[in-house]
């Protein structure tokens, strides 16, 4: 780090000298030129897009096209934004949730979600909504995120993918923090919006027309209500209250004991139900307190099991109060939020049968509930002009509490062949954990010449695992000819993420069985009962995940035009993998490690016309390489599995018949080497029609497989040595054997989204307002994986959405 900060003085040195300097001085006292670069984001009502940073508002956040209306959605015209590819499958449209997203190469649940500048990130079970069937493991997989918000109830969504400030924590890949808009207070205003789809609207490709399984939707029906009422209560004060409802059926095929037929639905539904109240009791005090309350729900069921429904829910609700204060020497800032959210099982029974002509039967209820509780101060001063500049500081400090209830309902299993009858029992469970942290930043941002250097530092202490993370922060930037047209930076940072709470709990329970051997007669003669070996997790002596990161950028400003070219370099290191030796005993290690390489380059223009409207067009362009170890926080990887004598070399695998290190495997996801998204934004005739549009291309990619080969074809041979029976098992030099894998190409593609808003009717601000969204408009085809039977399965074809909005 002392390293990289002496290049980057002895590299800006000789430009801090030049005639020209970053401040006019008229009357003495030293005031900012007109084009100083600061690192203060300028808003504007499209998108902001600094070095590291992206600001989504107004038009660009308000028509962005979404079938989900959620935050990470609306990210799309970002580059940087790997996406999980299975969430773009034409296979899985009737979905709703929120898709999976990553930054600078890291994990999904390893970003910062916020809210308001306060997390709202799951850090209890975001293993996916889909993972909720296991009978052993009793948390139920969650989201990334902890409550679901609607982009309509959002003012921006704020992005960082580097050079993050020290005010940001709780995070190894970026951030993502989204403002809840405020209610208008000149005069009350109402609004009723809608908008629906179904499957005979979109060109789905190689759906299954007599589906069983959820994750072949050939049928949907998707529709999303919302209404709304804002404005002033008295002449200091404002409220906004909104609803907004959004909605899938997917009707599936299911099958009777007789083997007849029958269609039955499941859905998904999220619900946002907000209240803000803005209180302004003099103008040097703005007052915000909140209420949401965002229940999810998710109805699925077995399709091999009848009787089998459960729901995933979410029962999230969060209240929280913000104070800024504007003094004379900057912004004091208090935050206050509590909130109760958990993503749990509801099944419809808590016992199952299979036996020789039919099955039924649920997996029994499983409740997490988590009560949060966070506190911030912040203070943001003033600039205070220097001889040649100016200085100015952040500083703040923040406290989060925990307290997390786990509950599992008994079950009971029953299995019956033509021999055997087993009855597995497994016991009731009900845990309790809880966690504080306490964190605390500094920041100084001074502009001296044409020099700006932003040094800041975070500090965090979190009471679960007993660790203090220091995180330095430096970024570094020159506007070389002192106008704005040309601006250099450089920057090192170090950020830390969070600890996921999942390994506080005991994760599996055990099994009590009892045997029963059928005998010719019918009678039964039972074995003796027995109890499981208790599956043990520890988490004990953990270090916190971190990344660390150089970057270099240039940006500015020619002829109206705004540009950005950043690389980046993280080295993502102390990442969460749960191992076992024995398969009994599992513990969470810090043995995962990555490696992420990126070059992004970003353009920016608006052009006014008198005749053909107003225009602002956007271009993101992103190349990089992500090398990963395999594994995550829930991987349960056997790491010292002997198989035939031959003992596991975990560290190295073959890879394309290469001995490598695991850490130079490429990832399995969010890999595509280049990405390239355009955004148009248009309005015409006074603004009364509108357009958004976004292009996004994703270059081929290589998903990981397991390399089977019978031991001929391999180096060393097989661990079974069999010419017959092909296997990935491969022995290595040392005398042991290793995982072999190749790649498989998933192909890229090009996808167009666009939006069309139309005002029937508008006088002054009551309009009346048709919506119509085309998704893949020229029915672009990307692959976004394989099944099990190596079929490719691909992106949906053209899909419509028809919609309104009424204010008045």
């Amino acid at each position: 780090m002392k390293i990289c900060l002496l290049m980057i003085v002895l590299f800006y040195s000789p430009l801090l000298w030049a005639e020209d300097s970053l401040l006019a001085l008229g009357d003495g006292q030293g005031q900012a030129a007109p084009n100083l670069h600061t690192m203060t984001p300028v808003i504007v009502h499209a998108t902001s897009i600094e070095s590291g940073e992206t600001i989504i508002e107004g038009a660009a956040l308000e028509l962005m096209p979404s079938a989900t209306g959620s935050v990470t959605e609306a990210l799309k015209g970002m580059s940087q934004i790997q996406y999980d590819y299975e969430r773009q499958s034409s296979l899985t449209v009737g979905e709703i949730a929120p898709p999976r997203i990553s930054i600078s190469g890291a994990r999904p649940y390893e970003n910062n979600f916020m809210i308001d500048g306060m997390s709202v990130t799951n850090t209890l079970n975001p293993s996916g909504l889909d993972n909720s069937r296991n009978t052993t493991d009793l948390p139920v997989g969650g989201s990334d995120v902890v409550l679901f918000y609607d982009s309509s109830l959002l003012e921006s969504i704020q992005v960082y993918t580097s050079n993050i400030p020290a005010v940001y924590g709780g995070f190894v890949g970026g951030v993502v923090d989204a403002k809840l808009r405020e209610p208008r207070s000149d005069y009350w205003r109402f609004s009723l919006s809608g908008g629906y789809t179904y499957d005979g609207w979109f060109d789905l490709r190689d759906e299954d027309k007599e589906s069983v399984t959820p994750n072949n939707q050939p049928r949907f029906r998707i529709y999303r209500t919302g209404t709304s009422a804002e404005g002033p209560v008295g002449n200091k004060a404002a409220v906004l209250l909104s609803y907004v409802r959004h909605h899938s059926t997917i009707p599936l095929t299911r099958v009777k004991v007789d083997g007849t037929t029958y269609k039955d639905n499941q859905t998904r539904t999220n619900e946002n139900y907000f209240a803000r109240l803005n209180l302004q009791p003099h103008n040097e005090l703005n007052l915000n307190l909140d209420l949401t309350y965002a229940p999810y729900e998710a109805l699925r069921w077995d399709p091999i099991f009848r009787g089998s429904e459960w729901y995933i829910n979410n029962r999230s609700w969060r209240f929280a109060t913000q104070a800024d204060y504007f003094l004379t020497s900057g912004v004091l800032t208090t935050k206050a939020a509590v909130a109760r959210h958990g993503f749990s099982r509801d099944s419809k029974t808590s016992f199952r049968y299979a036996g020789l002509e039919d099955k039924y039967g649920g997996l029994g209820d499983t409740k997490n509930r988590t009560r949060d509780a966070r506190a911030s101060v912040s203070f943001v001063s003033t600039d205070v002009d220097i001889n040649v500049g100016h200085i100015s500081y952040t500083t703040g400090i923040e406290y989060g509490y925990k307290h997390i209830d786990m509950w599992n309902e008994g079950l009971v299993i029953h299995n019956l062949t033509a021999t055997r009858r087993t009855i597995q029992t497994y016991e009731e469970i009900s845990q309790a954990r809880h966690n504080s942290n306490i964190g605390g930043y500094g920041q100084l941002e001074v502009v001296w010449h044409r020099l700006l250097l932003r040094p800041g530092v975070r500090i965090d202490y979190d009471r679960f695992s007993g660790n203090t993370d220091i995180a330095p922060r430096f970024k570094s930037e020159v506007d070389v000819f002192a106008n704005g047209s040309l601006r250099l930076g450089a920057g090192a940072n170090r950020y830390y993420g969070q600890h996921l709470s999942a390994y506080a709990f005991r994760r599996h329970r055990p099994i009590h069985t009892q045997i029963y051997d059928i005998q010719e007669d019918g009678s039964e003669v039972p074995r003796d009962p027995t109890i499981s070996a208790v599956r043990n997790f520890s988490s004990d002596g953990l270090s916190t995940p971190y990344s660390d990161e150089i970057s270099g950028d240039l940006s500015g400003s020619i002829v109206g035009t705004d540009y950005v070219v950043s690389a980046v370099r993280r080295k993502h290191q102390k990442q969460l993998i749960s191992k076992s030796s024995d398969g009994i005993d599992y513990v969470l290690t810090n043995d995962g490690k990555s490696e992420y390489l990126g070059i992004t380059g970003t353009l920016s223009r608006v052009f006014a016309t008198d005749y053909l409207g107003t225009h602002r067009v956007s271009l993101s362009a992103t190349k990089s390489k992500t090398y990963s170890v395999t594994g995550f926080f829930d991987s349960n990887v056997r790491e010292n599995l002997v198989i035939q004598g031959y003992d596991l070399t975990y560290d190295t695998v073959f890879y394309r018949e290469g001995l490598i290190s695991r850490s130079d495997l490429p990832a399995e996801n969010y890999n595509a080497p280049w990405i390239l998204a355009v955004t148009l934004n248009s309005s015409f005739y006074q603004d009364r029609l509108r357009l958004m549009s976004v292009v996004r291309w994703r270059d081929s990619s290589r998903g990981l497989v397991a390399d089977r080969r019978i031991s001929d074809e391999t180096p060393y041979g097989t661990t079974s040595g069999s010419n017959t029976v092909a296997s990935n098992f491969w022995i290595n030099p040392e005398g042991g054997y290793s995982q072999a894998y190749t790649y498989d190409k998933i192909s890229g593609g090009a996808t167009t989204d666009l939006t069309i808003e139309f005002d029937l009717y508008r006088y002054n601000e009551r309009t009346v307002t048709m919506i119509g969204e085309v998704l893949n408009l020229f029915n672009g085809r990307a692959e976004t994986g394989q099944s099990v039977d190596d079929t490719r399965i691909v992106n949906h074809g053209r899909g419509f959405y028809l919609g309104f909005n009424m204010v008045f």
